[in-house]
């Protein structure tokens, strides 16, 4: 599994790019520096190459922490909002 934010920095939105080896639950989780969590997500992968965009109009400018839970391995990568 690979998780890409595009594009980071961001500003309106990201999105989410991640490979599946097959169709399963992925759960995604924003949180922010200070650890409160400010998005929670659910979504069925599909086997391949998957996309989820997210809308960052409400979130302030800072550092995030994006978290894929897939396959019971996590990734997680620093996003920037300006």
């Amino acid at each position: 599994m690979e998780l890409s934010l595009i594009p980071n920095p961001a500003t309106e939105q990201v999105e989410l790019r991640y490979n599946a080896n097959e169709g399963e639950s992925a759960q995604i989780t924003i949180i922010n520096v200070i650890g409160q969590e400010i998005y929670s997500g659910q979504t069925t992968a599909e086997q391949g190459i998957n996309t989820l965009n997210i809308d960052l109009r409400k979130f302030h400018r800072g550092v995030y922490i994006v978290s894929l839970r897939l396959a019971g391995e996590v990734q997680s990568k620093r996003l920037i909002v300006e």
